[in-house]
């Protein structure tokens, strides 16, 4: 009677951890696209010790991607797209970066999230 109490909460666990695993996949896969085919408007979110700094790709050239820099950046935590005010860029800045830059930008982990409107 013991061992059938133990295989419910051990089937719960398999099916959360596959979830788990397969939500993280899904999200890498979806990173990945976005970081081959960048497009004008796109919100990545640069982090740094826990620090999380957006950035908007205002133009994409075939070697270049230029980006506006959001004026205020979030701790401890990954702001979700609505915290992202639409009017808080400073358009009076641009920063361009090599694609190549943003590529080993993404292996080593410093791209955390990219939104896509």
């Amino acid at each position: 009677m013991r061992d059938k109490k133990l295989i419910l909460p051990l089937v719960f666990l398999v099916i959360l951890g596959i979830f788990i695993i397969s939500s993280r996949i899904t999200n890498s896969s979806r990173l990945n696209e976005l970081i081959r085919e960048p497009k004008a408007g796109d919100i990545y979110i640069l982090e740094h010790d826990e620090v999380y700094a957006p950035i908007r790709i205002s133009e994409v050239t075939h070697s270049q991607l230029s980006f506006y820099q959001y004026y205020y950046s979030f701790g401890e935590a990954i702001p979700d797209r609505e915290q992202i005010l639409d009017h808080e860029w400073d358009h009076e800045f641009v920063a361009i970066y090599e694609r190549s830059e943003i590529n080993s930008m993404f292996e080593e982990g410093r791209i955390a999230e990219i939104y896509r409107d």
